[in-house]
C-alpha cells in the first residue's frame, strides 16, 4: 500500500535493494511488472534518481519514445526558439507539407548566413527578403505558405506561455497541432496515447508554478532525467522493467506488480467495454504476472495515483484496489505499508474505498503543519529544495509535501516517510 505513484516507486528501488544487499538476490534476479508501458515512467526515475540497474524489454525508456521527444521538442522551441534541432524535428510533425527538400534549403540558407534556424524561416516568410550570400532557389509556394502557417501557430503558443500554467500550455499544444488525432493514424495507438497522458503526468508537477518559471523548471527536471538515464550501463546484472503482455514464458526469484488497482488492472478500457470476455483477459494477465514470481510476489497499489494528469490534492484518484486481489486467498497475503488506512478497513475489499478515503476523525485542524511554503529543506536524493506546499492527506494523519528541487524538479513527499530536514 503506497499513498501516490512516487512513493510506490521508491519505496520498490528501496526493497529492491534489501533484497540485493541483505538477501542475496542479484538485479538480474528481480523484474518490475506493470499493464501499461506508460507505468514505466515513475520506477524509471526512482531507479536513475537511487542509481540502480534497469532495463526495459520489449521498449523505449519513456523519454526516448517517439510521442514523448516530439512534444518535449515543441515545448522546447516555446521556451527557446533558438532552439534549432528542436524545431528541425517538430517543423514537420505532424506532417504539414514541409518536405525534405524545403528543410535541405533553410538548413543551407542557415549555414551561410550563421543564422538559427528559426530566423531562417522567419526570414523565409518574408515577400522582400533574400540572402545575400546564397545562390539556391526559393522554396516553393505551397511549402512558404505551410511554413506561415507553422509560424503563426508557434507565435500564438509563444503567447500562450506568457499567461498560462505548463499544464494548460501543454494541453494547447496538443490541440492546437492536433496529435490526438495524428497518434491516432499511428501504429499502438493507445499505447502512444497513455504516453503522452502520462508525460501531461509529470508536467502537471510543474502547474502551480508561475508560467516563465514552470516552464523552464519541467525542461530542466526532463533533461536532467534523459541525461542520466542515458549515462546508466545496466549490462546484464539489471532489474527488468516489463509489461504483462510481454512477461509470458519469463520466470524471476522476486517479481513486483505495481499499479494494482481499477483502472489499471483491470484496464479501464474493458472495464467500460462491458464485456466479460474483456475482464477475464485481464484476469488472465494479472493471473501470467503472478506466474512469473518463483519465491516473491508484490503487489502494489497506490490510493492517490496522478493519472494522465488529472491529480487533486487530497483527494484519492484511484478506483480502489483491484477486483482481482479479492480473489487471493487471505491467508497467503501479508499486508505492509497500511499502518495510515482507518482502522478496520480491509484494502482488498473494493467496497470499503470510501472508509479508506474518509479519515475516522474529521478534527483535522489539531495536526500542525510540519512544513511550511518558503521552508528551505534537503532530502537524501533529491538534494536541496523549497516547499511550495504542505496539505494534510486524505487519511488525515499524515502531510504531502510539495517541494520545488534545485535541478530536480518539483516532487510531491509524505512528510512522515521522506526524512525532510529543514535546512538553514
Amino acid at each position: 500500500y503506497n499513498y501516490n505513484e512516487h512513493e510506490e516507486a521508491l519505496g520498490v528501488a528501496s526493497e529492491i535493494e534489501k533484497l540485493v544487499n541483505q538477501e542475496g538476490l542479484r538485479y538480474g534476479d528481480i523484474a518490475i511488472m506493470y499493464r501499461t508501458n506508460a507505468q514505466s515512467r515513475a520506477p524509471e526515475e526512482a531507479f536513475v534518481r537511487s542509481g540502480l540497474p534497469y532495463r526495459i524489454i520489449g521498449g523505449l525508456r519513456f523519454w526516448e519514445r517517439k510521442e514523448v521527444k516530439d512534444l518535449l521538442a515543441y515545448l522546447r522551441v516555446i521556451h527557446n526558439q533558438f532552439d534549432s534541432l528542436s524545431l528541425a524535428r517538430i517543423v514537420n510533425v505532424p506532417a504539414r507539407g514541409i518536405g525534405q527538400k524545403t528543410m535541405s534549403l533553410l538548413n543551407g540558407w542557415s549555414q551561410l548566413n550563421d543564422l538559427s534556424l528559426y530566423e531562417v524561416i522567419t526570414n523565409s516568410v518574408r515577400e522582400d527578403f533574400q540572402y545575400e550570400k546564397s545562390s539556391v532557389s526559393t522554396i516553393n509556394t505551397r511549402a512558404k505558405k505551410q511554413l506561415e502557417l507553422f509560424m503563426a501557430m508557434l507565435k500564438n503558443l509563444n503567447n500562450i506561455a506568457v499567461e498560462a500554467d505548463v499544464l494548460q500550455l501543454f494541453d494547447q499544444l496538443i490541440e492546437s497541432i492536433q496529435y490526438k488525432k495524428y497518434i491516432a493514424e499511428q501504429d499502438k495507438s493507445d499505447d502512444r496515447w497513455e504516453n503522452i497522458l502520462e508525460l501531461r503526468s509529470a508536467i502537471s508537477d510543474y502547474q502551480d508554478f508561475a508560467p516563465d518559471i514552470g516552464l523552464s523548471a519541467f525542461l530542466e527536471s526532463a533533461a536532467l532525467s534523459t541525461d542520466l538515464d542515458q549515462m546508466d550501463d545496466s549490462g546484464p546484472d539489471a532489474v527488468t522493467l516489463i509489461t504483462l503482455h510481454q512477461a509470458k514464458g519469463l520466470e524471476f526469484p522476486a517479481v513486483f506488480m505495481i499499479g494494482m488497482e481499477e483502472g489499471l488492472l483491470p484496464h479501464r478500457r474493458s472495464i467500460d467495454s462491458g464485456d466479460i470476455a474483456e475482464i477475464e483477459e485481464e484476469r488472465r494477465l494479472c493471473y501470467v504476472g503472478m506466474t512469473r514470481a518463483r519465491k516473491r510476489l508484490y503487489m502494489t497499489i497506490a490510493t492517490n495515483r496522478s493519472m494522465y494528469g488529472n491529480y487533486n490534492p487530497g483527494m484519492s484518484q484511484t478506483a480502489g484496489p483491484s477486483r482481482f486481489l479479492k480473489d487471493i486467498p487471505s491467508h497467503l497475503i501479508s499486508i505492509e505499508g497500511d499502518s495510515r488506512l482507518p482502522k478496520g478497513t480491509d484494502i482488498l475489499d473494493p467496497d470499503s474505498s470510501t472508509s479508506r478515503r474518509e479519515p475516522q476523525s474529521r478534527d483535522r485542524g489539531r495536526k500542525t503543519s510540519p512544513f511550511h511554503p518558503g521552508d528551505h529543506v534537503k532530502h537524501k536524493i533529491f538534494g536541496e529544495g523549497v516547499v511550495v506546499g504542505c496539505l494534510i492527506t486524505p487519511l488525515g494523519n499524515d502531510f504531502e509535501v510539495t517541494v520545488a528541487f534545485k535541478g530536480q524538479g518539483v516532487k510531491r513527499l509524505l512528510a512522515s516517510i521522506s526524512n525532510l530536514e529543514i535546512s538553514d
